[in-house]
């Protein structure tokens, strides 16, 4: 009886815990099909193709021979757009169904050059991918993830007062926290960007494209 407790305690935490970040579980669902739609385009269009081979010569270019305060820069600034992208989403009601796009076109991009890099480079895009591009991947996906989270939710709370049966509430206090939590989460940015720094700083010279 007493185990039988446990595990029902058990499988109760892990059920609020769902619960409670199920946003994030949507969004990174979406980050990941994201992902799956652009290395199956990929492979039916030319264009696309280009794109992505176009993307990471430029990548290249701003890392390769450049000082590790320019990459972390210009890594940052590759990132910002999509960070920004998210965060105007959720001062809207249309950010309901634009947060979900966003991540998920972030995973479309991503899915472009992990494609490219394993059709074109071989051995040596696996390899690069996995030691460069994944890690930092990861740290930004975090960031788009939670702030995506925030996002969704205040998308949500703007659609509620919005009802014709709404409640004329003031959100100023709500939004201020939003602003602050969205920025708090910036941290998952510069992150990415200073490992994208490390690691780019550290190994680019060893791969030949």
């Amino acid at each position: 009886m007493r185990h039988t407790g446990i595990v029902n305690l058990s499988r109760s935490k892990f059920a609020n815990t769902v619960l409670k970040n199920n946003v994030v579980i949507i969004l990174a669902i979406c980050f990941v099909v994201g992902i799956i739609v652009g290395v199956l385009a990929i492979g039916n269009s030319e264009a696309l193709l280009n794109i992505a081979k176009s993307d990471f010569d430029s990548y290249l270019t701003s890392r390769r021979n450049s000082s590790f305060g320019n990459i972390f820069f210009s890594s940052f600034l590759t990132v910002l757009p999509y960070a920004l992208l998210i965060f105007l989403c959720g001062t809207s009601i249309v950010g309901i169904a634009l947060t979900p796009l966003s991540v998920m076109y972030r995973g479309f991009c991503y899915g472009l050059t992990a494609a490219y890099l394993y059709n074109a480079m071989s051995l040596q895009g696996i390899a690069f991918n996995s030691l460069i591009l994944i890690p930092t991947t990861l740290i930004a996906v975090f960031g788009y993830l939670t702030c995506g989270r925030e996002a969704f939710n205040f998308s949500i709370n703007l659609a509620k007062i919005s009802m014709p049966n709404g409640q004329a509430v003031s959100i100023y206090n709500d939004f201020r926290l939003y602003c602050k939590r969205s920025l708090i989460y910036f941290v998952f940015y510069i992150a990415s960007a200073l490992l994208d720094a490390i690691m780019c700083g550290s190994f680019i010279k060893f791969f030949n494209f």
